[in-house]
């Protein structure tokens, strides 16, 4: 192979650059048998660029490797150099020719890569090359916008010195100030307005950057925008609890019941944030406590399944009170649901005000409701996805999410401690199988039958056959025949 004689003809060569050169030819290692020098080239050229290997690129260019040629993974020299801060290397594929626009496997040019990753002299080398400052990705994304989200501000100065443009947005509508502000950063903020940046341009949803940033309880970035000239909305003044400016908004005309592009009410909000007196206002000002949420993929949750995730047992006790509809003794399905959400959630006192208000502790995790308030409430809790189509309890729920104390509440409120599934699984096999110990043993502590079994004839040791849950569950005289669920076999 004309390569691999070429490099191993070069005695001259020192450790340095004959190192990188074997390490990248073990990737290629596959190629032996039908070798094909071009595309071996190009491998090992674009290797050398993105370690930084100047001495090995000058070799690999003087032996003809194509400047601007791709690997098998359809990178290119210029910006694997960029983006890994080697600005020799970078310096130096310009002066051999190297496409300046030329894209990687994620389509970012060469000043993207360097934007991204804050190499500040590169992105000062590459725009005095002519690099297109306001180059755009398939998703509209800038140069600016990467070093807008990495925070790297001298970057962002050097750009908008340059004339980066602050008006560009996502293809979803999403402009350049929204980015920044949800980074918190108030200087990069500054500096883009100082730009020209409209402070109140609005995404495809209607939102603003003020709305963002108040929807992720960025208050210095609030002030600052507000400061700035930024204008409020009923839902913004939600979103932040600012009841003043909700009434002067409400007096001037703003409808308490409008629902936002991302099919929001300012109750919502609220409820969501855990602002008590805004909730009044609110609804004193006629806001519908029933509203549901506009949506297209999940049976709509409503103010007060936000209320739950705002976690404010006042706002609860608040919409408790507000119609029929609204009270657990209802008979309303959705009520059938809160309680499992405020398990899952952790939301303690939460579930004391709902026990309190005569939630049946014993309900099962079944409706079609509760599955789709899971999915929108919890935030990612990670559940067993099997809750809602076999009958979960409320305290399986809390001991396999490891929400002891409200385990104990429910214990104490009457919860059946060995009630079972549709499988005919009980709390203990789902907190063995969860490797939840503290709901184990608060399990057993409080008379869970430790040898009962499901209806394919496994017991709790079935669920967790090595380790100190299993260690403790013998302890207590499980039986240990059976198969195993997990694990090695019940006897080992």
């Amino acid at each position: 192979m004309k390569f691999l004689s070429f490099t191993m003809s070069k005695k001259w060569l020192p450790v340095v650059v004959l190192v990188p050169l074997l390490a990248v030819m073990t990737l290629t290692a596959f190629a032996e048998d039908n070798p094909q020098e071009e595309g071996e080239i190009a491998m090992y050229f674009i290797a050398a660029a993105e370690r930084g290997n100047l001495a090995v690129v000058k070799e690999l260019l003087a032996e003809g490797a194509d400047v601007n040629g791709r690997n098998l993974l359809q990178q290119r020299a210029l910006p694997c150099a960029a983006a890994n801060g080697n600005i020799e290397v970078v310096r130096l594929l310009l002066e051999k020719g190297a496409y300046i626009e030329a894209t990687d496997q994620d389509c970012l040019t060469p000043l993207m890569n360097a934007c991204e990753r804050g190499h500040l002299e590169i992105v000062r080398l590459l725009l005095d090359k002519g690099a297109d400052i306001n180059a755009q990705t398939k998703a509209g994304s800038t140069a600016l916008r990467k070093a807008v989200n990495e925070q790297y501000i001298e970057v962002v100065r050097l750009l908008l010195k340059r004339g980066a443009d602050v008006h560009d947005k996502l293809n979803d509508g999403t402009y350049i100030l929204m980015s920044a502000a949800l980074t918190g950063n108030t200087e990069i903020l500054n500096a883009i307005l100082d730009k020209g940046a409209d402070v109140n341009a609005r995404d495809d949803k209607g939102s603003s950057a003020l709305k963002w940033s108040a929807f992720m309880d960025r208050s210095d970035v609030v002030r600052l925008l507000k400061s700035r000239g930024a204008k409020s909305d009923l839902w913004i003044a939600a979103l932040t609890g600012d009841v003043q400016e909700a009434e002067r908004l409400i007096e001037a005309g703003a409808d308490v019941n409008a629902v936002d592009g991302l099919g929001w009410t300012p109750l919502m909000n609220a409820a969501r944030k855990g602002h008590a007196e805004m909730v009044e206002l609110l609804l004193d000002q006629g806001a519908d406590p029933a509203a549901k949420r506009e949506c297209k993929h999940l049976k709509c949750p409503t103010v007060i399944d936000y209320a739950l995730r705002g976690g404010s047992p006042v706002i609860v006790s608040t919409l408790l009170n507000k119609g029929t509809d609204n009270h657990p003794n209802s008979g309303s399905k959705k009520w059938k649901a809160l309680l499992p959400l405020a398990i899952g959630l952790g939301r303690m006192e939460v579930v004391k005000l709902l026990l309190s208000n005569g939630l049946d502790v014993n309900v099962r995790i079944g409706s079609d409701y509760m599955r789709s308030m899971m999915i929108e409430c919890t935030a990612g809790l990670q559940v067993n996805e099997t809750i809602g189509s076999n009958g979960m309890s409320l305290l399986m729920l809390a001991c396999i999410t490891g929400r002891n104390e409200i385990a104990k509440l429910l214990l104490a409120d009457g919860a059946d401690v060995n009630q079972r599934d549709a499988n005919g699984c009980t709390a203990l096999m789902r907190a063995t199988l969860s490797g939840q110990m503290e709901s184990v043993k608060l399990l057993l502590a409080n008379g869970a039958d430790a040898n009962s079994v499901d209806k394919h004839g496994n017991t709790a040791l079935n669920f967790n056959c090595r380790g100190p849950i299993h260690d403790l569950l013998r302890a207590h005289g499980v039986n240990a025949l059976g198969r195993c669920i997990v694990g090695t076999p019940p006897l080992f």
